[in-house]
């Protein structure tokens, strides 16, 4: 950890971010059924516009965070605590503080797992939120 580029969502995010309608231009992509170009492969691959049904873009996951921030409402934050461990945080604000919603990730040692478990607990959230759970 600690490298100077940004880390790229997996492949499993890529389908589900894909499947809550993620659609950003990203420059990689990850092709997730057989076509034209090659086989399905859980390697990104350099995204030129082909066909976007047998592809799921491979965003950063900051920028992933972002587009649930600007698109789903839902903020992701990741913080280090007083044990210097990075933890996540998902919050959701409703209309009135009932509906408020916070959930915390588990303590990490590096920034990047925290950033990737947030990332896919605010998937799995707007997953049941999406399916009314």
């Amino acid at each position: 950890m600690g490298n100077k580029t940004l880390q790229i969502v997996s492949y499993e995010q890529a389908q589900k971010l894909k499947k809550l309608g993620f659609d950003w231009e990203c420059y990689l992509a990850y092709r997730i059924a057989d076509n034209e170009f090659g086989k399905k492969s859980n390697e990104p691959v350099s995204y030129q516009g082909a066909v976007l049904e047998d592809y799921a873009h491979a965003p950063s996951v900051a920028l992933a965070l972002k587009w649930f921030r600007n698109v789903k409402r839902v903020n992701g934050s990741v913080f280090q605590a007083v044990s210097m461990h990075w933890h996540g945080l998902l919050s959701k604000y409703g209309a009135n503080p009932d509906e408020d919603v916070r959930i915390y990730s588990e303590p990490h040692i590096w920034y990047e797992h925290a950033e990737t478990d947030l990332l896919d607990r605010l998937i799995l959230f707007a997953e049941e939120v999406s399916d009314g759970r």
